[in-house]
């Protein structure tokens, strides 16, 4: 009954039945509309709600591009917001989002860049990615 899940619904319809143009144009709005305002690790979630729905449509759609770009702004975000709270209270659901997605749609294709930012990410969330990106894990934390 919130605002925030009226607008996610809206969201979820106008996407559901979106063309090619249109789908395509959520990259833009997650790259340069939406990450540069994201600070906190509810804004994340909330970002995450509205695009990890349509991850499988982009893998369906063969939109593989857009979907690999979506990809590493969600591993960008993550790090935006690791370094912004002192605290993580959905690291562990945020963790197995990036699994699921390597695992279901994007494999090694985006490694390279999920490895850069890990490597800068706190050790717990290192330690929960490891098998996303093999870094040295310093277990300070």
């Amino acid at each position: 009954d919130s605002p925030a899940a009226y607008l996610l619904a809206v969201i979820h319809s106008t996407w559901q039945h979106a063309g090619f143009n249109q789908l395509c144009g959520i990259l833009d709005l997650v790259r340069d509309r939406l990450i540069p305002v994201i600070r906190t690790e509810e804004q994340m979630m909330f970002l995450l709600h509205m695009v990890g729905p349509f991850l499988q449509r982009l893998h369906t759609d063969k939109f593989m591009r857009v979907l690999f770009d979506v990809t590493i702004q969600l591993y960008e975000l993550l790090l935006r917001v690791d370094q912004s709270c002192a605290h993580l209270k959905y690291m562990d659901t945020v963790c197995d989002l990036l699994y699921h997605i390597k695992y279901q749609f994007t494999g090694d294709t985006v490694k390279t860049d999920a490895e850069r930012v890990v490597r800068q990410l706190r050790p717990a969330l290192q330690l929960r990615l490891r098998f996303i990106a093999q870094v040295p894990i310093n277990k300070t934390e």
